[in-house]
């Protein structure tokens, strides 16, 4: 299954300077094969900013609009990594017929999302690029039966996609091991890092023992990090916790898609924005609408109206059981509901196909916010229609973001480029980080720190 994700896979508009296609970037015939059979010859702009970094073997934070095509941009160069190092490890064998050892529930990348939604989304395109480019990955997040996951678990493993709680509880349960991580990438990386998101605490759980492990083996790890924003203080948290990070950005960081049509309805007060609501969704009556409220009882109040007046309707937030979210999100994505009323838990990472308007019920707390939500429709190109109901104490902030639509610039309060305490990625001036010189710690199987390896644990594999 290739993504509704094909709008992360899809030809982007965008412009691109660094490279004409994806081999030119330095990307095996295997990957640009995966891609071609999806029509993708072109990489966007993002992509070809962060392969070339990573590729470079710098520590990169990558942003830009959703819907850019940021999966690829770091899934691509890491596989490339790996391939690369097994190519190199096979060569300095002196016995060919000797195969590799690969050891069970020891991964080399980690991807942390922050839902589960957005864990089987990214898990999809793994997939789907290894149909071409052999590699082994699989998917844990919360939400979900432990023991089909610890199965998936029990083999030789490249790429773990998982949200930080559930992977967290696998570390300290032993079903899961990081002593061979070697590449970390954090999507969504301004919600995992923000102690104000509550993700924080379990982050460290998960990427302390990483960053022990690999400096126990005098090993390196590459991180790689993706977010539609970046703004303070949130680049300072980057710099301080990742050693040398770069910065890539597209061309339309931290501005809405010109795809959009934005409009700002002023309502009278919080009494008037049921009616203010049935009268926009019956202006845009025609494929799928998102609601954005900014809390569980709104969400809760403004579904329960649409249902009464016969709406087809469903919801998503963080009240309702795993279970029910991922029925309601089914429900949505296959049209058996055209209007999902949510809060922002649907905003940031989740991929949805066709949405023609998204209604802000409740006005975004801040313009990051705004971005995020306005992200979901107007993708690979399509039109979409952002409509955001204002009251007195909103008026203010919504004519900003209007000025800055108006001029084609990044919204009111986003620092503009040379601002932010992050140093952008030069490819002219930076090294080369030798991708296909393995680190000799690498070929032993046990090492300080790891647990013993039983003999039922170990797997080979063969050229």
């Amino acid at each position: 299954m290739w993504l509704n994700r094909s709008l992360l896979l899809r030809r982007s508009t965008l412009s691109v300077r660094h490279a004409s296609s994806f081999l030119s970037l330095g990307l095996c015939s295997e990957l640009c094969d995966a891609l071609q059979a999806k029509g993708i010859t072109t990489p966007t702009d993002i992509q070809a900013k962060t392969i070339t970094a990573a590729l470079k073997g710098a520590n990169v934070i990558c942003t830009d609009t959703t819907g850019s095509g940021k999966t690829l941009a770091y899934l691509l160069p890491v596989v490339e990594r790996l391939r690369q190092a097994e190519k190199a490890l096979l060569a300095k064998q002196t016995n060919s017929e000797i195969p590799l050892k690969r050891e069970v529930s020891r991964p080399k990348v980690l991807v942390l999302v922050p839902s589960r939604e957005l864990g089987i989304q990214v898990g999809a395109v793994a997939r789907d690029l290894a149909h071409f480019s052999k590699f082994s990955s699989t998917v844990i997040t919360g939400g979900s039966a432990h023991k089909p996951q610890k199965m998936a678990l029990n083999r030789p493993l490249d790429i773990l996609v998982a949200t930080p709680g559930r992977l967290a509880t696998f570390l300290k349960n032993g079903h899961v091991f990081v002593s061979r991580v070697e590449y970390v990438i954090i999507d969504e990386a301004d919600t995992l890092l923000d102690r104000k998101m509550g993700f924080r605490s379990i982050m460290d759980e998960v990427l302390k023992p990483v960053e022990a492990s690999a400096a126990a083996k005098n090993r390196k790890v590459q991180y790689l990090l993706a977010a539609a924003t970046v703004k303070p203080p949130m680049d300072e948290v980057f710099s301080k916790s990742f050693k040398d990070l770069k910065w890539v950005s597209g061309n339309t960081v931290h501005q809405t898609p010109r795809s959009i049509t934005e409009e700002f309805i002023r309502v009278p007060g919080s009494d008037g924005k049921h009616a203010a609501l049935r009268e926009s969704l019956s202006l845009w009556n025609k494929g799928k609408s998102i609601v954005f409220c900014n809390s569980t009882a709104s969400c809760r109040s403004t579904e329960h109206m649409l249902h009464e007046h016969g709406y087809r309707s469903t919801s998503l937030h963080g009240d309702i059981p795993p279970v029910v979210r991922k029925k309601n999100f089914g429900a949505f994505t296959s049209s058996e509901a055209s209007i999902l009323v949510c809060t922002d838990l649907a905003a940031r990472g989740l991929d949805m196909e066709a949405v023609d308007h998204v209604i802000n019920f409740d006005f975004p707390k801040s313009s990051v916010d705004y971005l995020h939500r306005a992200g979901r429709t107007g993708r690979a190109g399509k039109r979409g229609v952002v409509t955001s109901l204002i009251t007195k104490h909103d008026a203010a902030t919504a004519r900003l973001l209007a000025d800055a639509k108006g001029r084609h610039q990044p919204i009111a309060d986003m620092s503009k480029d040379g601002t932010l305490k992050l140093s952008k990625f030069n490819p002219f001036k930076e090294k080369t980080d030798d991708a296909s010189k393995p680190n000799k710690l690498a070929l032993h199987p046990r090492h300080k720190g790891t647990r013993k390896i039983k003999p039922h644990k170990l797997r080979t594999v063969r050229k």
